[in-house]
């Protein structure tokens, strides 16, 4: 089997494990470029690098399938919209040529644990650097929200502090964080504390995504009788993080962030004695997601129309649907409202109800029905393929590798991502840790 070691480049080398770690800058760009875009296209780079230096050779049924898939896509193509077009056709096609590279090829071990370490470090670090006002680096990208200049919300005045770590919110931290914890335990050989402090980690992301995806995982380890200490103390360890509420007012009651940490400071030069501090409640909130019954709904009208839109029209077609009540409510109100109100206000509406949507579209924010709108039914068919294939070479090879599709599809990452084919490629090894 070939090897990435016997790859005697080693700028090649430190380019691939430099190209991993700027994919986990999420929140941070330099001239108005995402880091994270920066690391995609190193990647890419070294992966088309390392298919020619180990003569692997494309099968002609995979150009054939990468150009049935972009073609909705393709055949839609407008220039207002060829950056976000361009970026996501990159992404679809470099996972897949990821999955076929790394499926071929071993890679360094020791990258994957430096990689790792950090990751676990930074994270940690900005979670307490966040409470305490330490020093922590410029969020400079922008957040999510409808507006292009939204701010990362780093701060939760009534809420438990949340585990952003390098990204712009929790969900995103775990949707590539928590993959990556599923490619080390199929494949590094791990001891307790990696365990102990990725259920730390994900625990205090708070993230409801990331307890679904445990149990999932959970799952999957006592079907393929892997199921040991470590993931006990993973769970517990998890749980405890998860419910444990820990403001940031409440521990550190003078940051800059709090609303009254000027007059908390005044008071407590009076009378120190009775000053404020911190409590920790053992308690968790489930709200009400609005997003995710929005994107059921959609399926659910979507399930009798065309599924292939183009990676352009996903979002837009989504935002078309979750628009039909407020276009009514907009054309009731400026069809009844007295003359003057029409000019005063030109006609709009007074601030209330999801009126963004009739001006921005809204993304679906989930990895699999992203990909299925905007591909088709092929879209399927290829992720059976994959699965086909390890279940062939083995039934545990398929449960991974199933279990890898399910996490990654339920990532609200649109993009297939490139380090996710990395992740998924070198699952099909044969080298992998089956005794830990």
């Amino acid at each position: 089997m070939r090897n990435l070691k016997s790859d005697k480049t080693t700028i090649a080398q430190f380019l691939f494990a430099t190209s991993i770690l700027l994919m986990f800058f999420d929140a941070y760009e330099i001239i108005s470029i995402p880091i994270f875009w920066i690391g995609n296209t190193i990647y890419f780079l070294i992966v088309i690098y390392l298919l020619t230096k180990n003569n692997l050779k494309l099968p002609t049924v995979f150009y054939v399938l990468m150009l049935i898939s972009i073609l909705p896509t393709l055949l839609n193509l407008k220039f207002d919209n060829l950056e976000f077009v361009t970026l996501r056709i990159f992404s679809f096609i470099s996972f897949f040529l990821s999955v076929f590279l790394f499926s071929q090829v071993n890679n360094e071990e020791k990258v994957n644990e430096f990689i790792k370490n950090i990751i676990y470090f930074i994270s940690i670090y900005i979670f307490i650097a966040q409470i305490f006002d330490f020093y922590e680096l410029p969020r400079n990208r922008s957040g999510t929200g409808i507006f292009g200049f939204d701010e990362q919300v780093v701060f939760w005045i009534s809420e438990s502090h949340r585990l952003l770590g390098t990204f712009r919110e929790p969900v995103f931290f775990v949707s590539l964080v928590f993959p990556f914890f599923v490619y080390l335990n199929y494949t590094a050989k791990l001891n307790f504390s990696f365990y102990i402090l990725s259920g730390i980690v994900f625990g205090l992301t708070k993230s409801q995504l990331v307890l679904i995806l445990i149990v999932i995982f959970l799952v999957f380890e006592i079907i393929n009788k892997s199921f040991s200490k470590k993931h006990i103390i993973l769970f517990t360890v998890f749980s405890i993080f998860f419910l444990i509420q820990l403001r940031e007012c409440d521990i550190s009651p003078y940051n800059v962030a709090c609303p009254d940490a000027e007059n908390k400071i005044s008071a407590e030069k009076i009378d120190p004695i009775n000053s404020e501090t911190f409590q920790i409640n053992f308690t968790v909130e489930i709200e009400n997601d609005a997003e995710k019954e929005d994107t059921l709904d959609f399926l659910q009208a979507q399930l009798f129309n065309s599924f292939n839109l183009g990676f352009q029209n996903a979002n837009s077609e989504y935002t078309k649907f979750l628009s039909k009540n407020v276009l009514s409510k907009t054309y009731y109100i400026n069809r009844t409202l007295p003359e003057y109100l029409k000019v005063k206000y030109l006609s709009a509406p007074f601030g209330t109800g999801r009126y963004s949507l009739t001006y921005e579209n809204i993304n679906l924010q989930n990895n699999f029905l992203f990909n299925l709108f905007s591909v088709g039914v092929l879209y399927i068919v290829l992720l059976l393929m994959i699965l086909i294939i390890a279940f062939s070479k083995s039934y545990k090879t398929g449960l991974k590798v199933l279990l890898f599709l399910i996490v990654i599809s339920l990532s609200v990452y649109e993009d297939l991502l490139p380090i996710y084919g990395f992740f998924l490629g070198s699952m099909f090894k044969i080298n992998k840790n089956e005794n830990k």
